[in-house]
C-alpha cells in the first residue's frame, strides 16, 4: 500500500460553525503585532480568495497613495497569499519579492519574518524547495530573535514539509517533531492537530505504522472538536490505509466504504472522492 502524502487542505469552511483548518502554508495569523486588517484579510481568504484579493489591492492602493512603505509591504504580502491560493504563482512570487525588499529596507523584524516566510512558501509552491529552505531558515532565525512561539512553530513545521518534498525524510521527521513539541509546550491545540497529522504522514512513509496511527488519532481528536467534516474524513481514511498496510483488510473496508458515500455529500469533495476510490481499489 502506498500512503497518500497527507490531508488535502480545505479552502472553505463547510458551514457557519465549522472551523476552517489551518494548513502548513498559512501565515501565523494570530501572531502578536500583526496589523488588524492583515489578519482580517487572511481570515477572509479562508472563506473566499476573491474578496480577500480585492481587500489587499484596496489596501495597497491606499498605502501607495499615502507613501506608507510598511503598509505597502503588508498589502503586497497579503496579495501574495491570496494569489497563491488562486494558483497564480508567478504573481505571488513577484508580490512577495517586492514585499521582502521593502521589509529589508525598513528593518521591521515582524515584517521581515512574515515576508521571508511568505516568499519561502511561494518558492515551495513553485517547486524550488532548496530556495524555500533558505528563506525558512532566515524566518526561523528572525522568529527566535523575537522569541515568538507561533512564528517558530510555523517556520519549523514548514521546514519539515520542505525537507519532505526534497526527499530528506529523516530531517523532515526531525522538524515536524520539533514543531509538534513546541506547539505542545505552548498549548496551541490547533497547531498540535496540524503537526501531529504532518508528523504521522512522514512516520507512515518511513514505515513506522504504530507511530503514524498514534499521531493520526491524536490529530483526529482535535479535528473532531473543530468540526470540519472533510478533514475528519481525511484522517479516518488515513487510518483505514494503515489497516490495509497492517493486513486488516476487513476493518479497512468497513471504514472506507462509508467514506466513499460520505465524500459525495461534502463540499469540494470531488478530488477527495477520487482519492478515496483509488484507496478502495488498492
Amino acid at each position: 500500500v502506498v500512503p497518500r502524502r497527507g490531508v488535502y487542505p480545505v479552502r472553505a469552511a463547510e458551514s457557519a460553525t465549522a472551523t476552517p483548518p489551518r494548513t502548513d502554508d498559512d501565515s501565523p495569523a494570530n501572531a502578536p503585532g500583526l496589523p488588524t486588517w492583515f489578519k482580517d484579510t487572511l481570515a477572509l481568504l479562508e472563506r473566499n480568495s476573491a474578496p480577500a484579493k480585492a481587500r489587499a489591492e484596496e489596501k495597497l492602493a491606499e498605502a501607495r497613495a499615502a507613501h506608507d512603505a510598511r503598509t505597502e509591504a503588508w498589502a503586497l504580502l497579503a496579495l501574495s497569499h491570496t494569489v497563491r491560493r488562486q494558483n497564480d504563482i508567478v504573481s505571488s512570487l513577484r508580490y512577495s519579492r517586492e514585499a521582502l525588499a521593502i521589509a529589508e529596507r525598513e528593518g521591521d523584524e515582524l515584517l521581515r519574518f512574515n515576508t521571508n516566510y511568505g516568499h519561502a512558501l511561494n518558492l515551495r509552491t513553485a517547486g524550488d524547495y532548496a530556495g524555500s529552505v533558505d528563506y525558512l531558515l532566515r524566518s526561523l532565525r528572525l522568529a527566535e530573535s523575537r522569541n515568538s512561539a507561533s512564528a517558530q512553530i510555523a517556520a519549523i513545521g514548514a521546514l519539515g514539509s520542505a525537507y519532505e518534498h526534497l526527499g530528506d525524510l529523516k530531517r523532515a521527521l526531525e522538524y515536524k517533531q520539533r514543531s509538534l513539541d513546541l506547539a505542545e509546550k505552548h498549548g496551541e491545540e490547533k497547531a498540535i492537530g496540524l503537526y501531529a497529522n504532518n508528523l504521522a504522514n512522514v512516520e507512515q512513509m518511513l514505515g513506522d505504522l504504530a507511530g503514524a496511527r498514534r499521531d493520526y488519532n491524536r490529530a483526529l481528536v482535535i479535528t473532531r472538536k473543530e468540526g470540519n467534516r472533510t478533514n475528519i474524513t481525511d484522517l479516518e481514511e488515513q487510518l483505514a490505509m494503515l489497516d490495509f498496510a497492517e493486513g486488516k483488510t476487513e476493518a479497512a473496508l468497513n471504514t472506507l466504504l462509508p467514506i466513499v458515500a460520505q465524500r459525495r455529500t461534502l463540499r469540494n469533495g470531488r478530488m477527495r472522492l477520487t482519492g478515496s476510490l483509488c484507496s478502495l481499489a488498492t
